[in-house]
């Protein structure tokens, strides 16, 4: 509790759900100012449909954000 999440999962934080819609960019903002953009909608899609390729530790930490698979 009091952790910041990875930033990887800001949109999850900000809107409590992984369903980003296919085509939705996040743009995570490093200290230094830089802005990189994640294919966030495409990851996702992605991530579903390969669930059973996924590794344990990366399905746990999807399914911990509820992921719907």
């Amino acid at each position: 509790m009091g952790r910041e999440p990875p930033r990887r999962w800001q949109f999850h934080a900000r809107d409590g759900h992984l369903q980003a819609p296919r085509k939705h960019v996040e743009q995570l903002t490093d200290p230094d100012g830089t802005v990189t953009d994640i294919k966030l909608g495409q990851f996702v899609d992605n991530a579903r449909r390969r669930a059973a390729k996924l590794t344990e530790d990366r399905r746990a930490e999807l399914e911990a954000l509820g992921m719907r698979w």
